[in-house]
């Protein structure tokens, strides 16, 4: 949801003003977006769905007079707004469906999805949202059965069909129906409802790309006979892929220091040019001109390394 928000936002930036409000990913929007961050707590998620529908309605109701269009991704704020793109309609989540948390983990979902029903509830009605756009024919179809006197419009997957086309499948792509599963928060997201989909359709497979309690799952798909089906991959730049060696060299290309396995806060490829100096300025850290204003990953950037690495504190 947030990446698609995200993709969509950077391709329209120069043709339309946006004001986002959000707890993450503002920092690699392009320059041009204004944002607004809403500090979050860390965990547990039920609080950080709690907090923001607190904190953003007096940021909405302050921006509003602002905008002609107000839109939200779900049902996040109290204030009324004129869109809601819908990716999960917590109404149509099977209550009877068998969770595999255990303890904190099973009351952290528990009441997450409570409160996101609740939430979901009071503001899909009419006089809250004007409009919901629905991702899928599927969850269109639970918003008809659930909230029934609200205008929906379907936009497969939260993106317009006619500028963005569909990639069709090889000839020779065999029958399994391959679902991929992106979440760092397994009881939130579903985990065990997407297990449960996967044991009642024989020919699909399940991928889940994230960190969680994954050898208590794999115990879970051995019990149920889909080991063979369903894989979890974790995330890879957790695991050493987006770790950085950092060595300060002197002109005459020597190792005067260095930090090995160091972690950056926001990924950035491998194999990236980087130029180093020790500069000292009062104006702080340098701003490059962009290079291509369309694609925020292939930015310059500047960064200040810690003193715990480089006494010095170098920019590269």
């Amino acid at each position: 949801m947030e990446r698609m928000g995200h993709a969509l936002i950077t391709a329209a930036s120069d043709r339309v003003d946006f004001t986002v409000v959000a707890a993450e990913g503002g920092d690699s929007l392009p320059s041009g977006v204004r944002t607004i961050h809403v500090s979050l707590p860390s965990a547990p998620a039920f609080a950080r769905i709690a907090w923001f529908f607190v904190r953003s309605r007096r940021i909405v109701r302050r921006e509003r007079h602002n905008v002609d269009i107000v839109h939200a991704c779900g049902a996040l704020t109290p204030e009324p707004v004129d869109l809601a793109t819908v990716h999960l309609c917590h109404a149509a989540v099977d209550k009877s469906a068998r969770r595999h948390e255990v303890g904190w983990r099973r009351a952290n979902a528990a009441i997450a999805r409570r409160l996101g029903l609740g939430i979901e509830r009071r503001q899909y009605r009419r006089g809250r949202v004007g409009e919901l756009v629905a991702v899928s024919p599927v969850v269109n179809a639970q918003l008809a059965q659930h909230y029934s006197d609200i205008p929906r419009r379907v936009i497969a997957n939260g993106v317009d069909a006619s500028a963005f086309s569909s990639v069709e499948r090889p000839a020779n792509e065999s029958g399994m129906l391959r679902v991929i599963m992106v979440t760092g928060d397994f009881a939130l997201k579903g985990v065990d409802l997407a297990i449960a989909a996967i044991c009642q359709a024989p020919h699909a497979s399940l991928t889940v790309v994230g960190d969680g309690p994954i050898s208590h799952y794999e115990r879970v798909l051995h019990d149920k006979n889909v080991a063979d089906r369903v894989r979890f991959t974790g995330f890879a730049a957790t695991r050493g892929l987006g770790n950085w060696d950092v060595r300060l060299l002197d002109e005459r290309g020597k190792v005067r220091a260095e930090q090995l396995g160091v972690q950056t806060r926001r990924q950035i490829a491998s194999s990236t040019p980087l130029a180093g100096a020790l500069v000292r300025t009062p104006a702080g850290t340098p701003t490059f001109r962009p290079i291509l204003p369309q694609d925020a990953a292939l930015q310059p950037a500047a960064a200040r390394l810690m003193p715990s690495i480089f006494p010095d504190n170098p920019v590269v």
